[in-house]
Parts: structure tokens; sequence; C-alpha cells
């Protein structure tokens, strides 16, 4: 690294730096990071943290893994690794993320916390980093249950009050037996010995705890605890005020409370008028949970301050959109795909897209609140096999086309296509479900380029040799996609469509059926693709009779 020479160092300081640039290349690496050590501690004994920063970060990249294992001698290895944790746990006074390796060191690294769950929870640490910086004053986080949340939020917490003692924090959850377990946390990272809070924060030793009022207390003594744990239903009235950060941790007790709109009003009542009332001007808010409903704090948090350019919001999925886990922590301490999977499968699946999947849905808006299902289809051959297409050309819209096999008055919609893209990637996959279902009509919406894709599709299923009759018909202008999927729903909520058994590894029927299940009639939506293509699908209805029909082979039913 280049040397830069300041007027403001000591004679000692501009020789140590002369000796290091004249030897350059030439200097092993055990000399070198004696001298920067050295140079670190001259430059904290002036005060100048900003060079000593410098010095120790130039240290931890010289002495990395590769660097410690080509140290001959056990001794000088040890003696370098003593002086490693030591920029470890000076740069843990200034930044999180040091903070969090220089407190786990004496700990083995699968019992660690951070080292598992570091690929994941780097952005977050960097996020509440900015937080303590105050390049944001608001931090919400989304993310699954048992994901290591409230532990990151506990030593943050604890990161804070070691810094600045004399400046109070106030945490809140949803009960005391919870907050009671933030206490017992937090007081466990401060006084365990498996931990090395003591070497990073010498001058703020605990001086006071108290698990009846669920305070602990840093530094010297003072009206207002440095850490003050409540419920959300615990009086905070005198007890503490929020001057370094309010910590609002899991206030949602579960999907009960979460159903019940009148009590997610009561608990947003409690939150406004209790926990941001003790907020001192210029105290930064920290919301962390799960989402539970649109309706929780989390939600309310995030939209009254959406337009704010210091409010961040970052909500993390238990599942990416190729089905696997965004929580395959290592040493095993994370959850696997089947983990996820397992909790997938006996969840309705509104609970699995708030809870884990952080996208929480207003319930009492539903639509389709339930679908009907069927594991078999009827043995016969279906009067009638057709499909409508809600065409889309990339983007965030989706091509949509349920296929719908009627006997009688029963539709069962045995098969979908549910893609992003161009019409490049969508045509091939569309004629070959028309061929492979036997399809015998469709339509395509005309509106957005939908007739040149119809005739497209319909002249590359005839070069195959199946004939389709195929319709090209407009969307009317009088009438609204959401009037219309309305208008619709009774006739679509008689339709049958697969259990969830028939689709779990099928990610375009699966992607389907949850954005139906999802669709609010009331609030904003995603996307309304699937229902509007399901409306589509009612209007093509036919009335049969009992009637003579033909063998229909099936076997490439869900190919």
């Amino acid at each position: 690294m280049a040397v830069k020479l300041d007027a403001r160092m000591t004679q000692d300081e501009k020789t140590l730096l002369s000796q290091i640039k004249k030897l350059g290349d030439k200097m092993d690496t055990l000399m070198y990071m004696d001298k920067k050590e050295l140079l670190r501690q001259l430059a904290m004994r002036r005060g100048d943290d900003a060079s000593a920063i410098d010095h120790s970060t130039d240290i931890i990249r010289c002495l990395n893994k590769k660097a410690l294992l080509a140290i001959p001698s056990d001794v000088q290895r040890q003696r370098a690794i003593t002086i490693l944790r030591t920029q470890y746990e000076y740069r843990a006074r200034f930044f999180f993320e040091d903070f969090l390796v220089a407190m786990e060191w004496n700990r083995p690294p699968e019992k660690r916390f951070y080292e598992p769950r570091k690929q994941v929870l780097r952005d977050v640490v960097r996020d509440l980093q900015d937080l303590a910086d105050g390049k944001i004053h608001v931090y919400g986080l989304s993310m699954p249950p048992r994901t290591g949340k409230t532990t990151l939020g506990l030593l943050y917490m604890c990161w804070l009050g070691g810094r600045n003692p004399s400046k109070s924090i106030l945490s809140a959850g949803y009960s005391s037996s919870l907050v009671s377990s933030f206490y017992d946390g937090c007081k466990d990272f401060l006084t365990n010995e498996d931990y090395t809070f003591a070497s990073i924060f010498p001058q703020s030793t605990l001086v006071g705890s108290n698990a009846k009022d669920q305070t602990l207390d840093l530094g010297a003594h003072k009206r207002y605890k440095t850490l003050t744990f409540r419920s959300i239903d615990g009086s905070v009235t005198g007890a503490t005020e929020a001057a370094q950060l309010l910590y609002l941790d899991d206030l949602v007790s579960g999907i009960e409370e979460a159903l019940n709109i009148n009590r997610m009003d009561s608990l947003w009542s409690k939150v406004t008028s209790d926990m941001l009332q003790r907020m001192k001007k210029g105290c930064p808010l920290l919301v962390i949970g799960t989402r539970w409903s649109i309706h929780d704090p989390i939600g309310r948090i995030e939209q009254k301050y959406a337009d704010d350019p210091r409010a961040r919001f970052k909500k993390l999925e238990a599942m990416d959109e190729d089905g696997h886990s965004n929580f395959n922590y290592k040493f095993d301490v994370g959850f696997d795909d089947a983990y996820y999977n397992d909790k997938k499968d006996i969840l309705d699946p509104l609970t699995w897209e708030c809870v884990f999947q952080q996208k929480p849905v207003e319930r009492d808006g539903l639509l389709f609140p339930s679908l009907k299902r069927y594991i078999e289809l009827p043995q016969d051959a279906p009067d009638d096999v057709f499909f409508f297409t809600d065409v889309a050309f990339g983007g965030q819209d989706y091509l949509s086309m349920p296929i719908a096999y009627q006997w009688g008055t029963d539709v069962y919609v045995a098969d979908v296509v549910y893609m992003r893209g161009g019409y490049e990637v969508t045509q091939p996959v569309v004629t070959g479900k028309i061929i492979a279902n036997k399809c015998r009509r469709g339509i395509f919406e005309a509106n957005n380029g939908g007739d040149f894709y119809s005739r497209d599709i319909s002249s590359q299923i005839k070069a195959k040799g199946h004939h389709c009759n195929i319709l090209s018909l407009r969307a009317p202008n009088t009438q609204s996609k959401l009037s219309r999927i309305i208008q619709h729903a009774p006739a679509v909520s008689t339709f049958y469509f697969r259990d969830e058994s028939l689709y779990r590894d099928d990610k375009m029927y699966r992607d389907f059926m949850k954005a139906m299940l999802s669709f609010v009639q009331t609030g904003k939506n995603k996307n309304d693709d699937a229902p509007d293509s399901c409306a589509g699908l009612a209007s093509m209805l036919r009335s049969y009779t009992l009637q003579k029909v033909e063998f229909f082979d099936r076997k490439n039913l869900y190919m």
C-alpha cells in the first residue's frame, strides 16, 4: 500500500514509514506486521483514529489465511494471530462486522453465530452499519423464523451500547417472555467469557443489571439505563427513553393476531403512542420481524417512510424463484430445500407467502381464498379441451394460459403456461402445451400484439400436424380488468384445480396457483394475469348434454 506522510505525525511515525518505503517488497510479513502495529499504536496515542484504522486494515490484509500458513514457526504464527485478533478488536469499536468477528474469536467456527451465516447476513450487517453511521435513520428487516435476525439485533444493541454507554437504547417485543429472552441474550454477550466484549470495550463494563426491570447498564450509573427491554404492552412512561436506538422486534404474536384487523390497529396504536413517543430527536429506528400481514407494524412503518430516502427496507425470502433455500447456512445451522418444501406442503399458500417469503397479503380482500381441487381426472374422454391466453411480451407481466378439460358442467384446469419472456421464449412452450393436451380450441387476447402472436402459434401447430380452432379477440374497453375478473369469479370458483401434491415439481403451475390464491379485489396486486386468464377461460364455457365420445389418451397430461 502507498505510504503517505502527514505533518501531524510524530518523528517516530515518519521514521517507521520511511523504513517501510525503503525496504518495500524485501520486508517479510512479520517485520511489516510489527512496524504497522507500532504505527497503529502511535496513531492512536495522538488521537488519529482514521490513520490507526488504515494501519489496522493493512495488517488484516497482510495476515490473510495464506500468509499465516506460510509462517514456518508455530511461535511466530501464534504471535501473528494474536496481533490479528488485536486488529479486529480495535476495529470492532467502529465497524459492526469486525465486532461480530472479534466477539466470537475464542469460539470454534461451528459454534459461532456470524461465521456460518456471513454469506447471507453480510448485506444486512452493512445496512446496520449505515444506520449507526447516520446514512439512514430507519431500517426495516423482514426474514423467516429462526434465521438469525433477532440474535443479530441483540448483538447490534450490545455493539452500540459498548460504543456509547451513556446513550439509552429501548427494545420491545410482543410479550414479556420474549423480551426476557432479549435481556438474557444481551447479558450473556456482555458477560460470558466465550465472548470478548470486555476486551473490545474495556471502558463499558456492566455496572448494573435488573432482571425484574429488564435493564442492563454499562459504564457510569445514570437515570436511563444503556439497555432497556419492554413488551409492547408494558409501561415505558418515565422508565426509559430511546436516545441511541429504538429497536422493535417481533411485535406480532402470531397468525391469530395477524388475521384480526382490530388487533392490528390496536397494536399499531401502541407502537405510535408508546414506543415511537419515547424516541429522542434524531434517534434511529430499527424494526425487525417476520411479516404476518400488510397491516403489521413493519408494513405500516414501511408505508409511512415510503418516500424517505434515508429509510431502507430489506426482505429476505426463505426460497428463491428456483425453489432453493436462501438460508442453507454452513455447519448445518440453517435450513435446506427439503425443510422449506416440507413447510410449504403443510401450510396454506398465504401463510407460506407471508411468514416464509415475506410477502404479506390482505386476506380479507381475497377473491379466491380457496379453490376446489382434484386428485384424478375422470376416466372417460372429455367433452372439450380449450384454453385462454393472456399474452405478454417480457417485462413484469406473465403470459398466462390455463388449459381446461370439460366434462359436462365440470371444468378441470389440468395444465397451464405461466411464464415471463419474449415471444421467442414463450411460443415453443405454448405450442408444445397445445399439442400435448390435444386442445381443440383456444382464444388469444388480441390486445398488445396478441393477434400477431396467435397467428404464429396457429402456423406452428399446423406445421406439426395438430388442428385447433384458434381465435384472437380484443378485451372490451368498456370494462376494467378487475371488473371482468370479479364478474367471472363465481364461475372460476367452480373450476377444479390440481391438488398441491400434483404440482409440487411444476414451477409454472405452482406460480400460477400462488397468483390465484393471493389475488385481492381491494388493494394492490403484484400482477393479475392468472385470474384474468381464468376469467377469459370462464367466458368460453359451453353447455354439454350426454353424448357419445371417443377414447382420449392422457398419457402426456402433465408433461
